[in-house]
């Protein structure tokens, strides 16, 4: 929609939307520090820099709505392939948060259990809709027909970041 969502020390969100016609717009949510912004077409989900709490930026009705259990959120990402984004939360699962009429909406994707020494630092879905876990340990892949996370037995050590060329490959 022609929006960049900017992340600026002490001055909270800038919405810069740009226009052919009218040039640039520009809109700040200053009760809010965030570190990271995930734009989707009708707002932005942001984490507070401060409080590490997570949120929605509904730009429309210029309200912020916080995400229900955000301390144990690790994580979140742009979907590929849908509003909203996928967050994994401490110890057992990836899930989707999407923002529909003015609400949350939660969707667990899949569970998971790992040995207790071991946590999940990143995560990708990659162009076909399959899930790569990256734990302090292995990459781990969701396969969706079994269910189950299965371990990608080449790759050993911390995976720190995953991502694909257009393909899909890893």
């Amino acid at each position: 929609n022609n929006r960049l969502w900017l992340t600026e020390s002490n001055m909270g969100v800038q919405v810069v939307e740009v226009n052919d016609c009218n040039g640039v717009h520009l809109r700040h949510k200053e009760e809010i520090t965030p570190e990271i912004l995930v734009a989707d077409s009708l707002g932005c989900w942001l984490q507070d820099g401060f409080t590490r709490k997570y949120s929605y930026w509904d730009l429309q009705n210029e309200k912020i709505v916080r995400l229900p259990n955000t301390d144990k959120i690790i994580v979140i990402k742009k979907t590929c392939n849908r509003d909203g984004i996928y967050a994994v939360r401490k110890y057992n699962d990836l899930v989707h948060f999407s923002y529909v009429n003015g609400q949350i909406q939660t969707e667990r994707i899949f569970s998971y259990t790992l040995p207790e020494d071991e946590r999940v630092r990143t995560f990708y879905e990659d162009s076909l809709g399959r899930f790569w876990l990256g734990t302090n340990k292995r990459l781990l892949y969701y396969n969706p027909i079994l269910k189950r996370l299965q371990p990608i037995e080449e790759v050993h050590g911390m995976v720190l970041s995953i991502a694909s060329d257009k393909e899909g490959r890893l």
